[in-house]
């Protein structure tokens, strides 16, 4: 009698279960194929990205100025997430007893365009400045809370700019062009001064007290130590117009002397420091997760399982109580 107990396992079974596998990891990856197809079939095909961002291609980003930046040496930094100010101390701050506004000044620069920090972040980034640091920025409300109300982001502007001669590190710049999106409104002292200018002269308006109110498409500002650089006009630094007249050279003074540092704050863009599986698109994850589900239930459903398999069916023969009947009719008729 044979013994079941011992019998070999089912050869074809494991062939047919390794090709399941093999089919079943093809038909996910092509499944992954036709989503991702689909996604940028339904998101377009043109660039994206946010205006006064880095990483962004389109007219209003800044990725073409941040790689002249680094062709010239200057080491830039894309801070994603909440806001990292630079480490390296600031080399040349401003002193007590300094009283001209200077663009050429070795500093460390970070640049927040259009988007705003949340309160703590901008505390630190004052605290940054008046120790030495050089901010660039569009942000009204961020101008507002670092400046004391000294100016006034206004929506109009001018595209036909011309630069400030009298403020050190303009030389050799005369003509620029902007979008035409912004400006900001001043009184002039010892502290603030217009970077570029609309047209051939400054709008001089006097005040009760005769002093000068500038309007301009940028302005710098002293703050303790450091400085605030108002640009509320991002055309002169986008990827658009920075080959247009000096806006290429203008977008290397106002970031300081060759070899400082700029940090691009990329956080108000809704860019993370989040990494692998964390950093995907949130559609990508659903995505991956789901396929991995349907994999395991697949699988599962398949696949054999634990312990001796069972033993396929086999063409028996006839059940051998009949061989045993037939002998024993056989035998009583030869006896008759």
């Amino acid at each position: 009698m044979e013994n079941y107990s011992t019998l070999s396992r089912d050869r074809t079974f494991r062939k047919r279960g390794f090709t399941v596998v093999i089919f079943g990891l093809i038909a996910i990856l092509g499944l992954y194929g036709i989503l991702y197809s689909v996604e940028n079939f339904l998101g377009g095909t043109q660039t994206q990205g946010e205006s006064g961002s880095s990483y962004a291609t389109i007219s209003s980003g800044t990725r073409a100025w941040s790689e002249l930046l680094s062709s010239n040496d200057y080491m830039v930094v894309r801070d994603r997430g909440r806001t990292s100010l630079p480490v390296e101390p600031i080399s040349e701050p401003y002193g007590d007893f300094a009283n001209k506004l200077d663009l050429n000044r070795e500093t460390q620069t970070i640049v927040v365009l259009n988007g705003a920090l949340p309160r703590d972040e901008a505390n630190e980034v004052k605290t940054f400045i008046k120790s030495g640091g050089r901010l660039i920025t569009d942000n009204p409300i961020l101008i507002k809370d670092i400046l004391d109300n000294r100016a006034t982001i206004e929506i109009e502007g001018s595209t036909n700019l011309f630069a400030n001669l009298e403020i050190e590190g303009l030389e050799e710049i005369e003509e620029l062009e902007g979008g035409g999106v912004g400006s900001v409104t001043f009184l002039q002292n010892d502290t603030s001064a217009p970077l570029t200018v609309q047209g051939q002269s400054l709008n001089i308006a006097l005040t009760t007290d005769k002093t000068r109110r500038l309007s301009s498409s940028a302005a710098i500002f002293r703050v303790g130590n450091g400085d605030v650089i108002a640009l509320p006009d991002i055309g002169l630094v986008s990827n658009e117009l920075l080959t247009a007249k000096d806006n290429a050279l203008f977008s290397l003074r106002i970031a300081g002397a060759t070899g400082s540092g700029v940090t691009f704050i990329e956080g108000v863009h809704g860019y993370s420091n989040a990494t692998g599986f964390a950093g995907m698109p949130l559609s990508w994850r659903i995505a991956i997760v789901g396929l991995f589900v349907a994999f395991v239930v697949f699988g599962s459903a398949q696949g054999r399982r634990f312990g001796v398999g069972e033993e396929p069916d086999r063409n028996l023969g006839p059940r051998r109580i009949y061989f045993a009947h037939a002998i024993a009719q056989a035998l009583k008729k030869s006896k008759g």
